[in-house]
């Protein structure tokens, strides 16, 4: 299912539910419910599942790379490629 089906099937848009998805904004219950529906599932497993994961969502050191990594600019993100690219490959070598 794609964001825009989902968006469909919610009666909400993709951009809505990409903020969402990301955290940057906030669902009602009515808004849950229909997601859930949607998904397959019930707003208390999504709810269960959420908290369960809590913790580790922005703990990660994947997470946190990210979060830091879509606030550079199009040039630092570049020259950040190219740093972690030169590293893998000099790892592979020791490897």
């Amino acid at each position: 299912m794609t964001l825009e089906d989902l968006a469909f099937a919610t009666q909400s848009d993709a951009g809505n539910l990409s903020r969402l998805e990301r955290g940057q904004g906030r669902v009602t219950l009515d808004g849950l419910e229909a997601l859930a529906k949607a998904l397959g599932t019930t707003a208390t497993t999504i709810c269960q599942t959420a908290e369960a994961g809590k913790s580790a969502v922005g703990n990660s050191l994947d997470e946190r790379l990210y979060r830091h990594f879509r606030r550079l600019s199009e040039a630092d993100k570049t020259l950040l490629c190219d740093i972690a690219a030169t590293m893998a490959k000099r790892r592979a070598e020791v490897n």
